[in-house]
């Protein structure tokens, strides 16, 4: 068990990870395996999937599944109980986004953005609550959304309000679930440090104008979310229900994040 997470553990339990092939739901799965879990990974992106068993090792297995597909995330959660005999955790990770402006938006950018940040947690959610509710012991599904659902970010507006979408998705989930025994809670990140962010990282000048918006005054990384996650599906936040957790640096409270399309320049 890895020190960095050896303070928790899941020995024992079966966790779906989807979105496991890279950056936080990578980590978030690595997280899991190494605190003892028996873990799913899910992904499209096969190669990374391989990669990440290859690191991990038993009891890591994974299987390809597209979120916004019902019959593959129904069949993900099937491949899961047939491999460990049960379902106990969900990390519903996959997500992604792209900036353009308003006016000049295609449906089918709006379609994508909106199927993958919010359809695909509705599907998640659907079939990994009916397979705690014909278990009969609960379990916790843990929602990746993201700050942008409640601060402005020019030119990501379908991503924005369908991560906005997802958090309230997770707070109706948490009460129509309660009687079930299950918990639905939501982390929604800031900026972090992914393959998708390497070049905000990697630049210094648009850095510092996010340096400006984050209190904490750096890009977060993919482990805080894993133990945020790890804590969340733990027996110690078991009192903790339908709440969307800001693991953003202090961004939020900012209330707005850089134009790095320079979405608002296109309007002038």
């Amino acid at each position: 068990m890895s020190d960095a997470y050896s303070h928790f553990d899941f020995s024992g339990k079966s966790v779906l990870v989807s979105g496991a092939a890279s950056g936080i739901g990578r980590e978030v799965a690595r997280a899991f395996h190494l605190s003892g879990a028996k873990v799913l990974a899910t992904d499209i992106d096969g190669d990374g999937l391989e990669n990440l068993v290859s690191e991990l090792g038993s009891p890591c297995q994974s299987v390809m599944a597209d979120v916004t597909d019902e019959a593959q995330v129904a069949s993900a959660v099937q491949t899961i109980v047939e491999k460990f005999g049960r379902l106990d955790i969900c990390l519903n990770c996959a997500g992604a986004g792209g900036s353009k402006p308003l006016l000049e938006m295609e449906e089918s950018f709006w379609d994508w953005n909106v199927a993958l940040n919010l359809k695909g947690f509705f599907f998640c959610i659907k079939h990994q609550g009916r397979q705690f509710r014909q278990q009969g012991d609960g379990g916790v599904i843990v929602n990746i959304t993201s700050v942008t659902a409640t601060i402005n970010a020019a030119g990501l507006t379908p991503y924005a309000a369908a991560k906005a979408g997802a958090n309230k998705l997770t707070e109706m989930a948490a009460d129509e679930l309660r009687h079930l025994g299950i918990r639905v809670v939501a982390i929604a990140p800031g900026l972090i440090k992914t393959p998708a962010t390497e070049k905000i990282n990697n630049t210094p000048e648009i850095m510092n104008e996010f340096k400006v918006s984050i209190p904490s005054g750096r890009i977060g990384e993919t482990s805080e979310i894993a133990h945020t996650a790890l804590f969340l599906a733990s027996d110690g936040a078991a009192y903790i229900n339908g709440t969307i957790v800001h693991v953003d640096g202090g961004l939020d409270i900012y209330g707005v994040q850089p134009d790095l399309s320079k979405v608002r320049e296109y309007y002038r």
